[in-house]
């Protein structure tokens, strides 16, 4: 039982992953295609570190970051 309660210590459940990027559950369901996720039956579970990578991939640079790496292309 101690084994199968630690391989699931990583992830999060539809409810704890809409608190923790503070939107409702609902619309957890509707995005669901684009956040990685896995299915028992019918629960829907989040790995803690799939989901920050997702987060991370999701990110909106700014145009000081956009113009230095252009310019950082530029000059190879």
């Amino acid at each position: 039982m101690r084994e199968s309660m630690e391989k699931t210590d990583g992830m999060l459940t539809t409810s704890q992953l809409a608190t923790m990027l503070s939107i409702s559950e609902s619309r957890i369901y509707h995005i669901i295609s684009d956040i990685p996720h896995y299915k028992f039956g019918s629960s829907i579970r989040f790995d803690k570190k799939e989901i920050a990578d997702w987060i991370q991939s999701k990110r909106v640079y700014t145009k000081r970051e956009i113009k230095a790496k252009a310019e950082k292309r530029c000059k190879k």
